[in-house]
């Protein structure tokens, strides 16, 4: 059997088969259970006629009736009370007990086999008062203390409803009944009445069927909506048995595909092994090489260090033997010289001035260049401020305007810094001699996401087609005649913002000023 057609089809079917069969099951026995309460109201209306009708018989204590229908023996239990009476109009009546009264309505509903009512007791006064098996038991229950029953049963000539229901004694039955040993409240025994179940059910006939006839509908419209979706379902399965072999073919030809990208990958990844394998071979090599190289430079750096101090050490003597003597020439024999001999002497006096102090300037950029590093925070609005007192210092008599940013903060080598801001102040300061107020401005801006720090003036500025040149050392855009100075303080500048992980740039523009700015990491 196709999987499918199981699955889709006949599994549903037989799923809605059980739920259908399950309701109509459920509202059938509903409906039985409505009879059941129709005949138990039934039952119990006749049940309170009879006893309604027995206690005003027992109020009265009996019925007259004419003699002619009383029975022939005049004693207590078959029915005659008193002997005969003559009413005014001359009848003569007879006064018979609620008992037989009851036997002789009993007696014509069994004659007409619809209705069958029966006053019984476990202690009959009256054997045709004698309880059958089934009123025995409700009896003695009655006597534990249950109410009223009602059952279906079946007789063989159809189906009847029997329902019964207890007799308590009340005080108008002490009449007859308080000699029998009854009080108050005893259950003396019971009424049983006996009604045909095929008239209740027929009433309920039209409601049954459309219950039966609404389900089978529902089962047959619902079957049919799934017969027709598993012939859908059918048909998309045989279209993804279809595009299943599609992919499969196309899965084989992709799985053949990536066996040769892997073969392909495999030999690549080969390749790149052998590859990496020669990288870290060269790159021990050039770790080893770096090594060896460092040590080098290092080597050749504290040479080179020893040289340098030992270079200016030699070079300081003859400067200052130069610069003495040159002195002393224009002090004792300026008078013998000319104008001219002794201008000579004067350029001698101030080079020899200038090498020293080149020669100083040369050791302190190797000594900034070597210092070891300490970053801190550092405060670079009140190291601008100090600097920028010392420079009025030196020149009590300009007129200047500083303009110094306040909360400037860095990180970075303290010393170092204050070595870049004094290069950069003293700077503008110098450069700035000729205005008559000098406006040095020193803050911060954004730069590529990056704090950078200006320091900016008026002074002569330069020209930007030179501006590489001024952070190389000795270099220098204007005469020593006109501003002095060695030419390192920048390439100093330079040194330490590159050894911060930064960098250092210049703006400006002859006769307006120039712009100063460095970033740190």
């Amino acid at each position: 059997m196709n999987p499918l057609r199981l699955s889709t089809q006949i599994v549903p079917l037989l799923v809605w088969l059980a739920i259908v069969a399950a309701s109509l099951v459920w509202n059938l026995a509903l409906i039985d259970d409505q009879a059941m309460q129709m005949a138990h109201q039934q039952a119990d209306g006749i049940f309170s006629l009879v006893k309604a009708e027995r206690f005003r018989n027992a109020i009265h204590g009996g019925l007259f009736v004419p003699t002619v229908n009383a029975p022939g023996t005049p004693d207590r239990y078959s029915g005659v009370l008193e002997p005969e009476s003559i009413t005014i109009h001359g009848l003569s009546m007879t006064k018979i007990n609620p008992a037989y009264l009851r036997q002789e309505v009993a007696e014509i509903g069994r004659g007409q086999k619809h209705l069958i009512i029966h006053i019984t007791s476990l202690r009959p006064l009256n054997q045709y008062n004698q309880p059958d098996t089934w009123e025995s038991e409700q009896l003695r229950s009655f006597e534990r203390g249950a109410q009223g029953r009602l059952v279906l049963d079946d007789v063989g000539e159809g189906k009847i409803f029997r329902y019964m229901a207890p007799l308590f004694t009340e005080k108008e039955c002490l009449r007859c009944h308080e000699q029998h040993g009854y009080r108050v409240g005893d259950v003396r025994g019971g009424i049983s009445i006996t009604i045909p179940a095929e008239p209740v059910f027929a009433t309920l006939d039209s409601q049954r069927n459309s219950v039966i006839a609404i389900h089978g509908g529902a089962f047959i419209l619902v079957a049919l909506m799934i017969v027709a979706y598993s012939r859908g379902l059918r048909r998309q399965w045989v279209a993804l048995e279809e595009l299943r072999g599609s992919l499969e073919r196309l899965v084989g030809e992709r799985t053949a595909e990536l066996q040769e990208a892997i073969a392909s990958l495999r030999q690549e990844n080969y390749l790149r092994r052998e590859a990496e394998e020669t990288t870290l071979r060269l790159n021990r090599e050039l770790e080893q090489r770096v090594a060896e190289r460092t040590a080098e430079l290092q080597a050749a750096n504290s040479e080179l260090e020893a040289f340098c101090y030992s270079v200016a050490h030699d070079l300081r003597t003859p400067l200052r033997g130069m610069n003495g003597f040159s002195r002393i020439i224009l002090d004792r024999y300026g008078t013998t010289l000319d104008e001219e001999g002794q201008e000579y002497f004067r350029r001698v006096s101030a080079a020899s001035t200038r090498m020293g102090q080149l020669v100083d300037d040369l050791l302190h950029l190797t000594k900034v260049t070597r210092a070891e590093m300490r970053r801190t925070a550092v405060d670079l609005t009140a190291m601008a401020r100090e600097i920028a007192i010392d420079c009025r210092h030196t020149q009590p008599e300009r007129r200047a305007e500083f303009v110094i940013q306040d909360g400037l903060m860095a990180t970075g080598d303290e010393n170092l810094l204050r070595i870049v801001m004094v290069n950069l102040l003293a700077n503008s300061w110098k450069f700035t001699v000729r205005e008559p107020v000098a406006r040095i401005e020193v803050g911060s801006t954004d730069h590529d996401g990056k704090t950078a720090y200006f320091v900016r003036d008026n002074g002569v500025g330069f020209d930007m087609a030179y501006v590489d040149k001024l952070f190389g050392p000795f270099e220098r855009l204007v005469s020593f005649d006109e501003f002095e100075g060695t030419g390192i303080g920048l390439a100093t500048v330079k040194r330490i913002v590159e050894r911060h992980g930064g960098n250092v740039w210049a703006e400006g523009e002859p006769d307006k000023g120039a712009t100063f700015s460095f970033t740190l990491t």
